[in-house]
């Protein structure tokens, strides 16, 4: 595996229903404490979860997973 697949990237994921911060923060803890998540910024607002993730230890499905076994709907898995 080369140091650039190594290399911490953004991830983004589309969602809906998070109408509040309270089901933010929900989907927020969700991805937060996944190995290999380094830092997640949900926005209720906007839609969406963002995450700086390695990927030598997880991948977008993983956070999807997250997300959906928090009751969260992605819209763009």
């Amino acid at each position: 595996m080369s140091s650039a697949s190594r290399s911490p990237r953004p991830l983004r994921v589309a969602v809906a229903g998070l109408d509040c911060k309270g089901c933010a923060y929900g989907a927020y803890r969700a991805i937060a404490m996944i190995d290999g998540v380094e830092r997640a910024v949900v926005s209720f607002r906007d839609g969406h979860v963002t995450a700086r993730i390695d990927p030598a230890k997880t991948n977008r499905e993983a956070l999807v997973t997250a997300l959906r076994k928090a009751q969260v709907d992605v819209t763009q898995p």
